[in-house]
């Protein structure tokens, strides 16, 4: 491969038994040098972390042009995504993240968003997570982005533009907002992510590491634990009883607080609340107190009243579980 600097391309590697053998794949239609290519006169210098694969077997990779503009002229940072199809040796254009912004109003006049350093993560919505990292000597320093994509429809979405907190440059929170700003629209402000973390057992929860290096200098890093705002779907029976003979419920007449009391099973360790609606979706996850009595103050995670209807509970004891369904009224 005749490589020239600052043209990326992907090495896909078959290791036998007794043999290996690698092919190079550029960012064309047909994966070959000689292809066309798939955003002409993008400079495409390099990956980082940002590549993943998807449950589908799809490789996603994030390739940035790493350009800085100390000055705010010349080319701005921004990154192309593609999606590798390995059954039909085909490479897919999924967009560039300037323009994905940029249709909802969300790209500031001289902003960078020159790398993906993250790994390009799938969680339990059906979504590939990712963030931006952009810092010193960029001359506009924002803050990051997270984007997603769907693997089922391949949509790339900036979902900074519509998460519902940011975190400022000083760790306070705001609420987001509508016009895109150093504190609305991000992330993060100012603070490049350098990695992100997700669980499948606690879906809705985003782990990142930040990055800034303000005249050059690297800070420490800051781990932010950050909400998601999507749908997620959990493994729960949806024909469990209506009630049951193990745990005692006392809805209260004067308040929204419905009362779980597990008194008799003679705990000794805090058990663990459990809210579910009827689609399956986790809406409140929460431990018990020494007493042996669990309350929903018929809020979610979020601290957000839910609508009256019905729902499931799943209290935990050690690694047992009690679950059935409640009436909020």
């Amino acid at each position: 491969w005749d490589y020239d600097p600052g043209d990326l391309a992907m090495l896909q590697v078959h290791i036998g038994e007794d043999e290996y053998s690698a092919k190079v794949i550029e960012f064309t239609d047909d994966g070959s040098s000689a292809g066309d290519r798939l955003l002409p006169g993008f400079r495409h210098h390099s990956c980082w972390s940002g590549i993943g694969a998807s449950s589908k077997g799809n490789i996603y990779i994030g390739a940035s042009n790493h350009y800085q503009s100390s000055t705010g002229t010349g080319e701005h940072g921004n990154v192309a995504i593609y999606k590798w199809d390995p059954v039909n040796e085909e490479m897919i254009l999924l967009g560039d993240l300037k323009s994905v912004s940029e249709a909802v109003n969300n790209w500031m006049t001289g902003e960078s968003q020159h790398k993906v350093h993250t790994f390009i993560i799938e969680n339990a919505d059906g979504k590939m997570y990712f963030a931006t990292d952009d810092y010193y000597p960029s001359h506009f320093i924002r803050g990051s982005h997270v984007y997603t994509i769907d693997i089922e429809t391949d949509e790339l979405v900036d979902y900074s533009k519509t998460q519902s907190y940011v975190m400022k440059r000083d760790f306070s929170v705001v609420e987001n907002g509508d016009v895109a700003s150093s504190t609305s629209g991000v992330f993060a402000e100012y603070y490049g992510i350098k990695g992100i973390s997700l669980n499948p057992k606690t879906p809705e929860v985003l782990y990142a590491m930040t990055f800034s290096n303000p005249d050059g200098v690297a800070n420490p890093g800051y781990i932010i634990k950050h909400q998601i705002d999507s749908d997620f779907s959990t493994a729960i029976n949806l024909n469990t009883p209506l009630s049951n003979p193990e745990i005692n419920i006392y809805p209260n007449p004067f308040t929204d607080h419905i009362s779980f009391d597990c008194c008799h099973l003679k705990l000794n360790e805090q058990p663990v609340l459990r809210i579910f609606d009827l689609y399956g979706r986790l809406l409140l996850e929460e431990k018990g107190s020494n007493d042996q009595v669990l309350t929903w103050n018929g809020k979610n995670m979020k601290g957000l009243q839910v609508p009256c209807g019905l729902y499931i509970y799943s209290i935990e004891i050690k690694g047992k579980i009690i679950s059935g369904k409640i009436m909020r009224q």
